[in-house]
């Protein structure tokens, strides 16, 4: 369902590491689509960013559970 996409902050002060690879591990078992976002990736992240190490660990976790990236579009596009 295209309008009712599951989204979840990375906000590194929100979210702990453990919280999003839990949510991961979920999906992972589940199946889906999970939308991440964010507004700024670097060391002095603000309230509604995250550090470069937590970005990576994330991304990380994605591809140690074989979990495509991709952004919106391109999923979309696949669904055709």
């Amino acid at each position: 369902d295209l309008h009712n996409l599951k989204a979840v902050k990375l906000y590194e002060n929100l979210y702990s590491i453990d919280k999003l690879f839990s949510i991961l591990e979920d999906l992972d078992k589940s199946g889906g689509w999970l939308i991440f976002y964010t507004h700024d990736v670097k060391p002095d992240f603000s309230q509604y960013g995250c550090s470069p190490e937590y970005f990576e660990r994330v991304v990380q976790k994605c591809k140690d559970l074989n979990i495509d990236i991709k952004t919106i579009r391109d999923g979309v596009e696949n669904l055709s």
